[in-house]
């Protein structure tokens, strides 16, 4: 019996690892539009196939679904499908447009790094897709042959600003001993040019961690519609960073001391909203709203 019990066990086991990918979906990312009042998420397809520790999937569209009460409609899809995973999602509901990023499957290259399709896409209300920009980028960086490596998320992000009026679109090009990094200002209609590009300063690597040498960055508008870049470390004081500062109509301002909670959320687009109310959904697409279980924490945009 013993014997038998075993049999059944391997035969369970090579299947999980060993049969064929099934098709899957489920919605995610529910964000708040900039005023509060509507919701934005995606929907996610992909192959899946269970294995003895967790569930692999590959193969991932997404599409862009929305609401216009957030509590008295249901989703409805916006977009048409497009290659990849959600990794950002602004639904500009006052300007009319709703800004996607999204990354492609990932493949090793020869010196253990990662790399995949980084793309943004402007949606208008009537899902129409325009591109802001896509390319193969290196996702995750390795500097030891492959024995470890460090995610890089920034190399092309695109954040409309609080009004919706404008888009700050940052890149950033990296290996394990140089950085380049530079913002540009877009008109959020038309996509012209309107400021930049300015190059972005960065500071040195840290050859000490070769499993992680560039400092993580964060990205943010301020209610002055000015756009911030800091990156974590440089001495600034607990909570603080020192960031990088620009605005359309004025020369960069460097090493402003600002707190690390002005930086989430980035605009007023937002996983919290204004209220800090979470949004949870099923893998149907229903909504069930959540309360903050402590408001006093929840971070909300701007800073105080």
């Amino acid at each position: 019996m013993k014997h038998s019990n075993l049999i059944v066990l391997l035969a369970v086991s090579l299947c999980m690892t060993a049969c064929g990918w099934d098709d899957g979906s489920d919605f995610e990312f529910g964000v708040w539009s900039d005023d509060g009042e509507a919701i934005a998420a995606v929907r996610h397809t992909f192959e899946y196939k269970d294995t003895v520790t967790h569930q692999k999937r590959r193969n991932y569209t997404v599409q862009v679904y929305v609401n216009d009460n957030a509590t008295g409609s249901p989703l409805t899809v916006l977009s048409p499908e497009l290659e990849g995973r959600a990794t950002a999602l602004y639904y500009m509901r006052d300007a009319g447009y709703i800004v996607l990023g999204r990354e492609g499957e990932a493949q090793e290259t020869v010196d253990g790094s990662q790399e995949a399709l980084v793309a943004y896409d402007l949606i208008g209300m009537d899902g129409t897709t325009t591109s802001l920009g896509s390319g193969v980028y290196t996702t995750m960086l390795s500097c030891d042959g492959g024995q470890s490596s460090a995610s890089l998320d920034d190399n092309l992000r695109v954040i409309p600003s609080p009004d919706g009026s404008i888009l700050a679109k940052f890149t950033s090009s990296t290996t394990c001993t140089s950085r380049t990094e530079s913002l540009t200002f877009l008109d959020a209609m038309s996509l012209s040019v309107i400021a930049g590009p300015f190059d972005v300063e960065v500071g040195p690597p840290n050859l000490a961690f070769p499993s992680s040498p560039w400092a993580p960055r964060e990205l943010a508008w301020t209610v002055d519609n000015t756009f911030m870049v800091a990156n974590w470390g440089g001495g600034a004081p607990v909570d603080f960073m020192y960031a990088q500062i620009f605005s359309v109509d004025a020369e960069p301002e460097t090493n402003v001391l600002q707190k690390v909670s002005c930086f989430w959320p980035a605009t007023t687009s937002s996983f919290e909203g204004k209220t800090g109310t979470y949004i949870n959904l099923s893998n149907d697409g229903d909504i069930s709203l959540e309360q903050p279980i402590d408001p006093s924490t929840t971070l909300y945009f701007g800073c105080d």
